[in-house]
């Protein structure tokens, strides 16, 4: 993040960076298997054409009731040469990256193409009608 805009007023942001201490001989495996994240666990975050590099999560809530889980997905795309990164978090909506992954997916080809492809449009519904939920129950 280089610069947060609101209302019109636009705040340059710098951080010190902070390096892991590990080679760089070690990202390939780690992008690698995020792409199969998303060809696997993920599979409804796939967008035809670009490869999103991805990994799903749970958030327990920490309660003992019909309440459920938090959905987390973070990702970045195209893996290849990345334009966008992402982290969505969704509470009470089931594990994983169900209605997580969904919302990136649908963000990420938003940002990089400009329009959500029309035989994916559907997806909006899954997610603003909270549908994922159904899936859950059945």
């Amino acid at each position: 993040v280089k610069e947060i805009e609101q209302n019109g007023v636009k705040t340059k942001l710098e951080f010190e960076r902070h390096f892991t201490g590990k080679g760089d001989e070690y990202y390939p495996a780690i992008i690698e298997g995020m792409v199969r994240a998303v060809k696997g666990t993920a599979q409804r975050a796939v967008i035809p054409d670009i490869t999103i590099a991805g990994k799903t999560g749970t958030a327990e809530n920490g309660k003992k009731d019909e309440t459920l889980d938090h959905s987390v997905f973070m990702a970045f795309a195209p893996a290849e040469n990345p334009r966008i990164a992402i982290a969505v978090y969704t509470e009470n909506a089931g594990w994983g990256g169900r209605a997580s992954g969904v919302t990136a997916s649908l963000i990420i080809e938003k940002y990089i193409r400009g329009y959500i492809e029309k035989r994916r449009l559907y997806l909006e519904d899954y997610i603003t009608e909270k549908k994922y939920l159904e899936d859950l129950i059945n």
